[in-house]
């Protein structure tokens, strides 16, 4: 849950665009030490793998290979490249910029300047490229490539539902200085919860990609989401070394009365965590949810939330819509968690693949339970021949196991990271 919401204006900020498509105009010269701006509109798109369809053109993201999407036997499986231009200010100088893709099927290369910057297996969960070594002052063009071509190693290996390839989820840059925090490096944890008080921990990762010794302070801000009252905060100093990483823990003083997060009431907070210099100037920022709520699984009197019994009422739920496949916008996501609300449910299993950020954070405001499911999954039966989309869920030949495990393994952390809070 990662709403983008604007830093204080200070003599040094940490701020974030909404809609912004292109670096920090020479005609905005404000100084800023960390900025994440939304990257979706203008990119440019190719097929590489079908005759007559090898031309660029002008796309949107969320985007992907199938559209216009509808029921069909059979879809586009190949490799697909998008493109966008990248005028990188002055302002970035000395300063690391990250692509944050939400997802990309099924296999992804990211390149600047023709050279590689990143590449990541698995279809469903977010990854980030560090840009910074290929980029030069003035014009760059940063190139995703895409291949959604099936492999016996990577999962899922088969499934009832449409394997579409495209750069199909946001798109951000996110600009911040060397000392930084990694992505989905905080973690925020809620040791003791009750109706009369809530204490709240919070452990976060920070990185210093630089030469020397450098001291910072990590700052936490907790709010009301719907009221944005303050209602918390702490800090912890922190040392690191030259290349060096560490984790933060802060442990922040107990809330009193908090509002318990239920289906029936779904009181969220937001957890702004703020990475400061000496000098008091914000390096990086990252915002997470907060929700306090006990879970407790029983045999005799089902789940407890709260310490209260919930009936879960609930369906699987895909991630395609008609017309735009899985090229769903954010407002397309919390559309279907609200029809699923109002038609009485309060579960929903997301089939069969971690869903998108958007999906999430609709849940967790509307009252939603959410079951993200993992990547491993398929039809039963095997196939000697003609493998396909349609085939075994786990490899038949030795030679393919180990590493279809680990890709099993690897999503299921990055699922972790990602949505743990």
């Amino acid at each position: 849950m990662r709403k983008m919401m604007a830093c204080m204006l200070g003599a040094a900020l940490c701020f974030s665009m909404a809609g912004a498509e292109t670096g920090v105009s020479s005609a905005e010269k404000v100084a800023f030490l960390c900025e994440k701006m939304i990257w979706n509109r203008g990119w440019e798109f190719r097929f590489e793998d079908e005759p007559g369809k090898s031309g660029w053109q002008t796309v949107h993201l969320p985007h992907t290979f199938s559209l216009p999407y509808f029921m069909s036997d059979s879809f586009y499986t190949g490799r697909g490249a998008y493109r966008k231009k990248l005028v990188m200010p002055e302002e970035w100088q000395g300063k690391k910029v990250f692509l944050d893709c939400g997802a990309a099927f099924q296999v992804a290369e990211v390149k600047v300047n023709g050279k590689t910057a990143g590449r990541h297996e698995g279809g469903y969960t977010a990854f980030r490229s560090d840009l910074t070594p290929f980029l030069k002052p003035g014009e760059n063009w940063v190139e995703v490539r895409v291949d959604n071509r099936w492999s016996p190693r990577i999962a899922p290996r088969a499934g009832e539902h449409t394997f579409s390839g495209g750069l199909y989820r946001n798109v951000h840059l996110h600009v911040c200085s060397p000392v930084y925090l990694p992505a989905h490096g905080v973690w925020v944890q809620t040791p003791e919860v009750t109706a009369a008080r809530g204490k709240v921990r919070i452990l976060t990762e920070v990185k210093n990609d630089t030469g020397i010794v450098r001291k910072v302070t990590v700052r936490h801000t907790v709010r009301e989401e719907q009221s944005g009252r303050v209602v918390l905060r702490g800090e912890k100093d922190a040392e690191l070394g030259a290349g060096e990483d560490s984790r933060v823990q802060a442990d922040l003083p107990p809330l009193a009365s908090p509002g318990l997060w239920s289906p029936t009431a779904p009181n969220m907070y937001r957890v702004a965590t703020e990475l400061l210099d000496e000098k008091g100037q914000v390096l990086d920022r990252a915002e997470n949810p907060l929700g306090f709520r006990t879970l407790e699984l029983t045999a005799d009197r089902g789940m407890l939330m709260n310490g209260k019994p919930v009936y879960l009422q609930g369906a699987n739920v895909h991630q395609d819509h008609a017309g735009w496949g899985d090229a769903v916008t954010d407002a397309g996501a919390r559309r279907d968690v609200r029809l699923m609300k109002n038609a009485g449910f309060n579960f929903i299993r997301g089939s069969h693949y971690p869903h998108s950020q958007a999906f999430l954070d609709a849940c967790d405001r509307e009252g939603m339970c959410m079951l993200n499911e993992g990547v491993f999954w398929g039809m039963g039966g095997f196939k000697e021949h003609d493998r396909y989309w349609n085939c075994d869920a786990y490899p038949t030949e030795k030679k393919d196991r180990i590493a279809f495990e680990e890709s099993c393994m690897r999503q299921v952390r990055e699922m972790v990271l990602q949505f743990r809070n």
